[in-house]
């Protein structure tokens, strides 16, 4: 515009930024983000693990509850246990006590010490260890 010959220029307020000013931010945060999670990253990611360790302890314990729930109904003797639990060395997926391996199921006979007022009695004591996915063991006897 001009006023009496003059040009003038018309200055308004600046909105927004400049192309520049938003790549230089967005090259800073990516930056600043790459730094973070090379620091944090690794604990990030394993941040579940002890959950899920945690998770499949406890399933192992529900299937030692379960099995020890069916012989405490009475209805079970020993033997009838011992086979319901399953064969040495398989995999199980889902029975009715649970997801396990079977490591150990068998009989141990036990003869009261001396000591006791039970001298020389045999008893029959049925040990059961079994395995979950993360390699942890549980063992339980039954009587």
């Amino acid at each position: 515009m001009t006023t009496a010959g003059r040009m003038t220029r018309i200055t308004g307020a600046r909105d927004g930024f400049t192309l520049i000013e938003i790549i230089a931010v967005v090259v800073i945060l990516s930056i600043v983000g790459a730094a973070i999670f090379a620091y944090f990253g690794q604990s990030l990611i394993n941040s579940a693990l002890p959950f899920q360790q945690m998770t499949q302890t406890l399933i192992l314990g529900d299937v030692i509850e379960n099995m020890t729930a069916d012989y405490n109904s009475k209805t079970l003797t020993l033997d009838q246990l011992r086979i319901n639990i399953g064969t040495i060395g398989t995999s199980y997926t889902n029975n009715r006590y649970g997801t396990y391996k079977l490591i150990e199921n068998r009989f141990y006979a036990y003869t009261t010490p001396p000591d006791l007022s039970l001298t020389g009695v045999v008893t029959d004591i049925l040990m059961v260890t079994v395995e979950n996915t993360n390699g942890e063991q549980l063992t339980t006897l039954f009587k």
